[in-house]
């Protein structure tokens, strides 16, 4: 996203840019919807924000994100596309077009903090199954598993704290939560039958914000106890609901809904239209795919060129 206006123009019209454009094209649902979002605040007629100021403020958002000394991202600070989200909502609080209450609610989300963990290593605990809550923190995750939203495990250890960095971009307060590593049974959390039966007695380790995080009470899971098949099941709909919901297609960027709430914020305020941002998306895809096309053709033409003859 480099360049900003000039990428745009560059792009549409094959200068020298078009490489640089190519190569840092938005890839996924949520940075094609951030990417459209600034094209259309700093591209309209008049502009609501100009390309300068954007750069400028991710350019801030991403020094406070790497000062944080509990914070995951010290070594890279947010995702590209993260940090204009947390741009554009920065610009436009500051012009009054924002309200910081409605930012807080809608896209970052209650203030959860706390320093001293109240789980200890073999206590019984459940990932909490509310996701459609707003949440500075993040979603709790495995690449093998997938969302882990209603999956019991017991935890191992106390890790540290870590702080709400990528919510603190987008105008949160400071706040720090306990990290834990949990084992969750790995036959609990996969679904194929096949699947199910290669890896029983297999754990997997896991690191989860205590925010997310539930104690199990032994009696009542006995009354509410649920046969491991059900349970599966009822696994398998909460992350199929909540990836459908976002469509999520690989493990969420340090971010990603954040920056999903603040666009949706957007189009709620009328500051952009749904629509919009969907013929930008078109409109960049074609520029995108053109531009593969045409240097795909050239890279064919001059690989099969006949060497030149010496004289």
């Amino acid at each position: 996203m480099k360049g900003g206006g000039d990428e745009a123009a560059g792009a549409a019209g094959g200068s020298s840019k078009d490489e640089a454009a190519w190569k840092e094209r938005a890839v996924r649902k949520w940075e094609k919807e951030v990417e459209a979002c600034a094209y259309l605040l700093c591209g309209g007629v008049p502009p609501v924000l100009e390309w300068g100021e954007l750069e400028q403020a991710m350019e801030e958002v991403q020094k406070s994100s790497m000062r944080s000394p509990t914070s995951v991202l010290d070594e890279e600070g947010l995702p590209l596309y993260s940090r204009c989200a947390a741009g554009i909502v920065k610009l436009l609080r500051g012009r009054g077009l924002l309200e910081e209450g409605e930012v807080l609610e809608k896209v970052v989300g209650p203030h959860e903090s706390s320093s001293e963990p109240k789980f200890a290593p073999r206590a019984s605990v459940r990932v909490r199954s509310d996701y459609g809550r707003r949440c500075q923190w993040p979603y709790p995750y495995h690449t093998l598993a997938g969302f882990l939203f209603g999956a019991e495990g017991k935890v191992q250890s106390f890790k540290g704290l870590e702080a709400n960095t990528a919510a603190m971009a987008f105008g949160a307060r400071g706040a720090t939560q306990p990290v834990y590593v949990v084992s969750f049974p790995l036959d609990s959390l996969l679904t194929a039958p096949e699947t199910v039966a290669a890896v029983r007695g297999m754990t997997v380790d896991v690191e989860v914000v205590e925010a997310w995080l539930e104690a199990v009470d032994p009696v009542q899971r006995i009354f509410e106890a649920w046969p491991k098949d059900a349970k599966r099941e009822r696994m398998r709909q909460f992350r199929s609901e909540f990836e459908h919901a976002y469509l999520y297609g690989h493990p969420p960027a340090p971010g990603q809904d954040l920056s999903s709430n603040a666009v949706a914020l957007l189009v709620e305020k009328n500051l952009v239209a749904a629509k919009d941002i969907s013929e930008t998306v078109s409109e960049r895809e074609k520029v995108l795919l053109d531009y593969q096309a045409s240097f795909s053709k050239k890279a064919f033409f001059v690989k099969k060129s006949p060497p030149s003859s010496s004289s």
